[in-house]
């Protein structure tokens, strides 16, 4: 579980934003957030991935409300799917089952792994950005060019 400080830096939203849509997505979906000490709010593994989703439907230009429909309606039909594919207990009781239900686990895992590599190429670049030695690097082309026109 996540508290919303942490996930800041991870979403790239701020504390309010991060809080907003927790509050719109606990509201249509169960399990987003548990309550700790305090009536402190935690983000399930669940709910980071829905934000995550959330994230990338709002860097595709949809707006916040949308964002959280598609979602509810890609849940839906999930569900629809799940419910057409399984007996009346979840648990899956044959081999080939189980072996689907790993398989959409290991699809998840690895999207999420693509979305952090994505994530920590995108920080390492701006802490090159940030570091003098990149400034003298962006810098030198031209005093090298004037030092070479004197001298």
């Amino acid at each position: 579980m996540h508290s919303i400080k942490e996930l800041e830096d991870t979403l790239n939203w701020s504390y309010d934003q991060i809080r907003n849509r927790i509050v719109q997505l606990s509201n249509e979906i169960e399990g987003v957030t548990e309550r700790g000490k305090n009536n402190k709010i935690f983000i399930t593994q669940k709910g980071l991935g829905l934000l995550r989703k959330l994230k990338d439907l709002e860097d595709q230009g949809k707006s916040v409300q949308n964002g959280v429909e598609t979602i509810m309606a890609d849940l839906d039909n999930h569900h629809e799917e799940k419910n057409t594919n399984t007996t009346k207990s979840d648990k899956p009781n044959s081999y080939p089952e189980q072996i689907e239900l790993l398989q959409d686990q290991i699809r998840e895992l690895r999207e999420d792994k693509k979305y952090l590599r994505q994530k920590l190429d995108e920080k390492e670049r701006q802490i090159q950005q940030l570091l003098p030695a990149a400034k003298k690097e962006r810098e030198n082309p031209l005093n090298r060019l004037f030092a070479w026109i004197s001298g």
